[in-house]
């Protein structure tokens, strides 16, 4: 019952210092994992693997090429999605790295960030991999999702349970990866902590100013 005239909305911030393309940072992971310097990384950062979509991900990965790989990290049960990608034959292009802190430096090794999310009021991390250079293919009903200019800096998914519109949008995004990474970085920097702050402080004196 609140009017909309009386509410400000301000979005969380990321910290783009912290959070920044890392050439160094993605050749030393990808050298520790084995992963190869020309190989398209996809990344999916969770604490929720069946909500946030890992399902669909791990469906999509037989629609791609084979150079794919596939990264998450995270908390979650992770048995039924190595089970599933044994039945669709993408588990030797998987690697589970558990939880991890901090994450800045997975973020720098990944080429896209994956979150077809069934439900998420933000989605954090998608920001932190925008910060980094990496765009993200997200839900378009994702709170996040009104951060990502389709086909800009990152792709939206009508149905996030659909893993063949998830491969024809990973395609794409590599496709245009340079363009989409220099315009990811660009909207975290207007979406950073300090600007966050700023609003903040705003609506505080706009109402102390009543």
């Amino acid at each position: 019952g609140i009017p909309e005239k009386h509410v400000e909305v301000v979005r969380l911030g990321v910290d783009t210092d912290t959070f920044q393309p890392n050439s160094l940072a993605r050749a030393d992971f990808r050298r520790a994992q084995g992963i190869d310097s020309e190989t398209p990384v996809l990344l999916h950062v969770s604490t929720d693997y069946e909500r946030k979509g890992l399902r669909t991900i791990i469906e999509a990965l037989p629609l791609l090429a084979d150079e794919f790989t596939l990264v998450v990290a995270g908390r979650g049960r992770e048995a039924p999605f190595r089970e599933l990608a044994q039945r669709v034959g993408a588990r030797n292009r998987m690697l589970f790295l558990g939880y991890q802190e901090p994450l800045k430096d997975i973020y720098a090794a990944a080429d896209l960030f994956l979150f077809p999310t069934r439900l998420d009021f933000f989605g954090y991390p998608v920001v932190e991999a925008m910060a980094c250079g990496v765009p993200p293919i997200v839900a378009a009903a994702a709170g996040v999702a009104e951060l990502v200019a389709d086909g800009r800096n990152g792709f939206a998914l009508a149905d996030p349970e659909d893993p063949a519109e998830l491969a024809d949008r990973i395609r794409a995004a590599m496709d245009a990866h340079q363009a989409l990474s220099r315009e990811a970085r660009a909207t975290a920097e207007r979406n950073s902590v300090v600007r966050m702050v700023q609003e903040t402080r705003r609506v505080y004196e706009s109402l102390l100013g009543r």
